[in-house]
């Protein structure tokens, strides 16, 4: 049996309070693994593109105003 297959049957095996316990573990991880990935590509400078192209479109006068 795979680990992840070892998890999925563990999951199911929960009862409903331990389900929403691991629930919101698992998005706090998520959160913390988006949050590195992010960090790394601004460090590394994949996003510096967009980030000129959204100035620049910006600038232009091409956004979508608040209401």
């Amino acid at each position: 049996m795979s680990k992840l297959e070892t998890v999925q049957q563990s999951v199911l095996g929960l009862s409903n309070d331990e389900l929403q316990a691991f629930e919101t573990w698992f998005d706090v991880v998520k959160q913390d693994l988006w949050d590195a990935q992010f960090t790394e590509d601004v460090h590394a400078g994949r996003l510096d593109s967009l980030a000129a192209k959204a100035k620049a479109d910006f600038q232009a006068g091409h956004f979508v105003g608040i209401k």
